[in-house]
């Protein structure tokens, strides 16, 4: 008799207080403008390979801007390594902002527009952190370093939510960015 598999969710958990259903909000978020806001790389003098690495994703979402029906988040992605000593032999940094349009955010709480716009912006920002990673890395002299694909399986940070987005991108700055 085959073992039966354990049914894995496809989307992270979030703490949501009210039980509404987050799918139409989720259906109707769509990118508006993705951009490295800024990064920083160290290498110690003399590091060949680093075997300890360490990565953190810090997420902050801000639900309500001062333009209707935008949404925005912040996603910052930090890669450390360290040498068999502790000593930090690495370091790339990398955050992205994103600007997301949506139809209408009326029925929903600033928790719940976090709760979804969080994992749909970690897996916008994702492929830009692995090429980034790989590029630096590989110009740091080093082999490049692959981060693994993203499994929305996992755990995710939960976002900081901001009540209000100081100095959001403009909307003719994001058409001139297409």
């Amino acid at each position: 008799m085959a073992k039966k598999r354990k049914k894995q969710p496809t989307v992270a958990k979030h703490k949501v207080k009210a039980a509404v259903d987050l799918a139409p909000l989720a259906r109707q978020v769509e990118l508006r403008d993705l951009r490295l806001h800024n990064s920083a790389c160290a290498v110690a003098p003399g590091a060949v390979r680093v075997p300890e690495l360490k990565q953190t994703i810090n997420i902050e979402t801000w639900p309500k801007t001062d333009r209707p029906n935008v949404v925005a988040a912040k996603i910052a992605f930090v890669l450390v390594g360290e040498n068999p000593g502790g000593q930090e032999a690495l370091r790339i940094e990398a955050t992205f902002g994103i600007v997301y349009g949506v139809n209408s955010l009326d029925e929903f709480t600033s928790e719940q527009i976090g709760a979804v716009i969080s994992p749909i912006g970690l897996a916008n920002a994702w492929p830009y952190w692995r090429e980034f990673v790989q590029s630096m890395s590989a110009r740091m002299g080093l082999p490049p370093l692959r981060v693994p694909l993203l499994r929305l399986d996992q755990a995710l940070p939960a976002p900081t939510i901001h009540a209000g987005m100081p100095d959001p991108p403009k909307e003719e700055d994001i058409e001139k960015a297409k």
